[in-house]
Parts: structure tokens; C-alpha cells; sequence
């Protein structure tokens, strides 16, 4: 216990170190259920607790567009599935366009775990393992909605140079101007290796990593051990990041109390919006003395799991998952912890506004989460073959 204390306390010197803001805490409400919303399955659509849970909701065409694909080796349990887009009406809940991922000749979509949805015409998507093939390519691929691909972006470099697009359930993409910026994860060859994020500038589709100064997460301190790297830590090591009114990138590292905010001329600027709950970060002090046994580490850390941007009223969510305090029960492969998350809402000038806990058995944040017309929407944790429902969550004053 005493040298947890003296972890604790040294990390919190560390993340309020010289040159980062930090921001005094007052709190001004909650962040509260105000409203819910079911989305209704058609005869080819399954439920997010069977595939990889990303949605993405659409202004312009108030529709919520559901990747409905699910992971490999499953196929054969959801007979009547049609590897799609699924687009559900927000008003009526019910879908009102199918579109179609497919796995053969020119317009082959292989395995995707996440797509961007710009317009009708302009949907990117990208597969869970990368299309590697002699050349070492990776490649996203640009499809309209009706499924046909209209080209392929070629991401060999920077794939060779060390970058893993996330293929997270939200976060990942985020488009600035003429340029799309794909969050990746903390690089796996550690201090030295080239930035998290990848830029695709749409007009020449030439891609390259965004660098920054400083990079966001050069200065966390964690203890690598034999062949242990970032990639070890999986998602741990995922970046998440929205965009906000100002055309600046926000992105949440899991292992830090900042938000990093990197501009459009290329600076950054860490700036700590610090969890009431989430205390410290042990797994980064941790040695592990193998694989096995860091990942029931990983799974039990605590950490932050990415931010939202409500940009009707200029407010980011951060969402949280606290620490395990026994890691014993998860050694039994069929143990479903229960897990505390935490919401919570900050204002544009990065002040924290509210934090309000949530339990894994009311909410699945880590399937179905996403922005929406009304703050965010969080999947509620039910078995249903018909529906979906999912909470609006929001700051109430």
C-alpha cells in the first residue's frame, strides 16, 4: 500500500508538470438519462453484441449508419445476415437503406472493422487486418451507397513505417478541411518510432503521417520489459479524437489525464482534464513477467476510453472505465467483471463540468456509443432479437 501511495502521489506530479494547463474543478451539475431512442432490426440485420459496434450518426440526413458485420469465424451462426451499412431512420427507429460490403471482384470490401461516413458518396472503410499482400499493402477503400468502390487509398508507407489505423468503435476518423485524419495506435517500436496519426489529403489521396510538436504521448513514462512494447498494452494504446468548432483535433490517450489538442499550424497542447475517480495509472509501473499475466493487468487498469463533441452546444464527453480491484476472477476465462464507467462533461475551455457513474450492467459503452443530436447515446446492456434501445445521456445543470 505504501509504494501504491507513493505511485499515486508521484503521478500526480507528473501530470501537472511545467508548461501543461491544468484546470481547477468545479463542478456545476451531472450528466443524466434524458431521453431514449430504439433503432428496430430488419430480417438481415444482428445485434452489436455480435459485431464490432460502430455507429455513426448523420446530421445531414438525421440517419444512424450501424457497421453490421460480424467477426470472423461467426459467420455461420447469423445465416441470414448481409454484411452491410445499415441505415436507420432517426425519427421512425426503422432501417431505410441496406448498404452492402462486398467480398468479391473490383468492389471487394474484406472484413471491415470501421468506416467514415462523408456523404452518399463518399464512405470509407477498412478492414480489421490489413490487405497485405508482396507489396505490403494496406489499403481503405472509397465505396458510395450502393456498395460499388470507387477507388483504394494506398497506405503501404506509412503501414511500413510503423502506423496501425485504430479499428475502434469510435474515434478513429475524423475529417479537417481537405484532409482526413485517421488516429492510429501509440506505435509499437515505442519513443523513436514516427506520430499516431495518418493524413490522407482527399484531393490527391497521397497519404503521410500528421506530425506534431510535441508529440502527445512522448512523455509518459512506462516500463517496457523484454519484447513488451505499446502493442502490448492493446487498448491501451488506442487514440481516440474528435473535432471541434475550431477546426482543432482533440484526442484522448487511455494513459493520461490530458486531452491533447493539435492544431491546425501543427502545435499540440496538453491540457489536464482530470477524472474525479480515475486515480492513477499502476499499469504503467507494472513489469510484467509474461503475456498472459499483463493482459489480466490490462483488462483490470483503469483508463480513459475516448471523448465525443457535442458540437450544437460545445461540450466534449470523456468517458472513463475505472480500475478492477481484484484481478483473481478474471483468471477464469468465463468471469464477466463488472465494470464502473464515468462520464464526463467539459466545457470548450476545457473545464470539467460534471461526472456521473454508470455500470456495465446497465450500458454497454465500450459496443454502441456515438454523438448525436442531443449529446450522446449509449447502448443499454439487453438482450433483444428486435431492437436496440439506446440512452441519451446528457449535462443537466
Amino acid at each position: 500500500m505504501k509504494n501504491l501511495f507513493l505511485y499515486l502521489t508521484l503521478s500526480a506530479l507528473l501530470f501537472s508538470c511545467t508548461g501543461k494547463d491544468t484546470k481547477e474543478v468545479t463542478l456545476i451539475g451531472d450528466v443524466k438519462v434524458v431521453d431514449s431512442v430504439s433503432f428496430f432490426f430488419d430480417s438481415t440485420t444482428v445485434s452489436p453484441l455480435f459485431t464490432v459496434g460502430r455507429f455513426q450518426y448523420i446530421p445531414e440526413e438525421n440517419r444512424l449508419a450501424y457497421l453490421n458485420n460480424v467477426s470472423n469465424g461467426r459467420y455461420l451462426e447469423f445465416k441470414n445476415m448481409v454484411e452491410s451499412i445499415k441505415l436507420f431512420d432517426f425519427e421512425s427507429g426503422l432501417v431505410n437503406q441496406t448498404i452492402p460490403l462486398i467480398h468479391y471482384g473490383r468492389n471487394m470490401v474484406s472484413d471491415p472493422s470501421y468506416f467514415f461516413y462523408r456523404s452518399p458518396d463518399s464512405i470509407w472503410v477498412y478492414p480489421s487486418n490489413p490487405i497485405v499482400n508482396f507489396r505490403g499493402d494496406f489499403q481503405m477503400a472509397l465505396m458510395d451507397d450502393k456498395g460499388w468502390v470507387d477507388m483504394r487509398i494506398q497506405l503501404r508507407d506509412v503501414f511500413k513505417r510503423g502506423a496501425r489505423p485504430m479499428s475502434g468503435r469510435f474515434g478513429a476518423i475524423v475529417q479537417r478541411g481537405e484532409e482526413l485524419i485517421i488516429s492510429s495506435y501509440i506505435p509499437s517500436l515505442g519513443r523513436d518510432a514516427n506520430s499516431t496519426f495518418i493524413k490522407v489529403d482527399i484531393n490527391n489521396w497521397r497519404s503521410d503521417f500528421l506530425e506534431y510538436d510535441p508529440r502527445p504521448y512522448k512523455d509518459i513514462s512506462v516500463k517496457f520489459k523484454g519484447n513488451t512494447s505499446w502493442s502490448s498494452f492493446r487498448d491501451l494504446a488506442e487514440i481516440r479524437s474528435v473535432k471541434d468548432n475550431d477546426n482543432n483535433v482533440v484526442s484522448n490517450l487511455p494513459l493520461d489525464h490530458r486531452l491533447w489538442v493539435l492544431s491546425p499550424s501543427g502545435k499540440t497542447k496538453g491540457i489536464e482534464v482530470r477524472s474525479k475517480y480515475l486515480l492513477g495509472f499502476p499499469i504503467l509501473d507494472y513489469e510484467p513477467s509474461d503475456q498472459a499475466e499483463l493482459g489480466l493487468q490490462v483488462k483490470a487498469s483503469g483508463r480513459y476510453i475516448g471523448i465525443l463533441f457535442d458540437a450544437k452546444r460545445e461540450i466534449y464527453y470523456r468517458i472513463t472505465r475505472l480500475s478492477l480491484a481484484d484481478i483473481e476472477p478474471l483468471r477464469n476465462k468465463d468471469f464477466q467483471p463488472e465494470f464502473t464507467y464515468t462520464v464526463m462533461a467539459i466545457d470548450k475551455e476545457f473545464n470539467l463540468l460534471a461526472e456521473s457513474k454508470f455500470s456495465s450492467k446497465d450500458y454497454l459503452f465500450e459496443i454502441g456509443l456515438f454523438e448525436g443530436p442531443e449529446g450522446i447515446y449509449v447502448l443499454r446492456n439487453s438482450v433483444d432479437e428486435n431492437k436496440m434501445v439506446f440512452d441519451n445521456l446528457m449535462l443537466v445543470r
